[in-house]
């Protein structure tokens, strides 16, 4: 969008520090009954914490609108000139309501897929085999230098999207998503959800379910996608219905292309095992014991 974070420039930076905070904080107030009410949470610590690092989080969406009249924005196949920004401002949002949108973007599109990334660059260099079995697939379909990558080419990399899926079967970034339902439910037998109630859906325990995955529902085999033909709403990694991710194909995308030039050139490795892994959830669900993982050039 025409603006540079500089996240990989230094060791440390304030938005994703500010980003594992809100987390935390929205986590805090969901799980505590007396933080729900906003006249008591506007008198606590962590309503305090979050005023403050709001401040941060909103920050590139602020630096973009002050840049976007200095920016012609990106130059379109038939030489138009476009501009997501443009075209938000153009619409009937206002400037909040803009803002919003503006952060949405920068979060939603971009912390949830790198982290998909390095979840499955870890899930690789556990299972050596199929790391090879893909780069052997990257080879077959993209040339040496990896450059003008097209979305042809993209569809035609079938292993690498099995690999995707299993990743995010076995770790989905939304591990658990809330609903209210809109009209009464019948989930067969004595169960029924009436109206207007807020329900909890566990994505993690529907992917490693094995009356929908297999025995080995725990185990990473991103074959087990090859010809399988799973009900739609077993694999909830971008939730499913009205009420999915708006960024899904971007986000496959974009996951892919990332995975395409790290795999192409590097081998990775680890000491870890997938059963040493532990995860928290603060709002995502994130490795708690890291991404350990060793480099090494093709």
């Amino acid at each position: 969008m025409g603006t540079d974070m500089h996240i990989q420039e230094t060791s440390t930076c304030s938005y994703l520090d500010v980003l594992e905070e809100l987390f935390e904080i929205v986590t805090i107030r969901a799980v505590n009954i007396f933080l729900h009410p906003q006249w008591l949470y506007r008198w606590t610590s962590v309503y305090r914490k979050e005023v403050k690092a709001l401040e941060e989080f909103c920050r590139p969406s602020k630096a973009i609108l002050s840049n976007v009249k200095r920016t012609s924005g990106m130059v379109t196949e038939d030489g138009k000139s476009f501009s997501l920004v443009e075209q938000l401002q153009s619409s009937t949002l206002d400037n909040e309501a803009v803002e919003n949108e503006l952060n949405t973007i920068i979060f939603a599109g971009n912390e949830t897929s790198a982290m998909t990334v390095a979840n499955t660059i870890l899930l690789l260099a556990m299972h050596p085999d199929v790391q090879e079995k893909l780069f052997s697939e990257l080879k077959t379909h993209c040339s040496p230098e990896v450059e003008n990558i097209r979305y042809e080419t993209l569809s035609r990399l079938t292993y690498l999207e099995m690999v995707l899926k299993e990743s995010l079967r076995l770790l989905p970034i939304a591990a658990v998503i809330g609903r209210r339902t809109t009209e009464e439910l019948d989930l067969g037998g004595e169960y029924r959800l009436p109206a207007n109630v807020d329900i909890v859906i566990d994505i993690f325990d529907i992917h490693r379910n094995p009356a929908y995955w297999g025995h080995d529902a725990d185990r990473f085999r991103p074959e087990r996608f090859e010809g399988l033909k799973y009900d739609p709403f077993a694999l909830l990694p971008f939730s499913a219905g009205s009420r999915n991710c708006i960024g899904l194909r971007y986000a496959w995308i974009s996951m892919k292309i990332m995975l395409l030039k790290i795999l192409t050139r590097y081998r990775i490795e680890t000491d870890l095992k997938l059963e040493d892994l532990s995860t928290k959830i603060a709002l995502t669900m994130k490795i708690s014991n890291g991404h350990m993982v060793r480099l090494k050039r093709r």
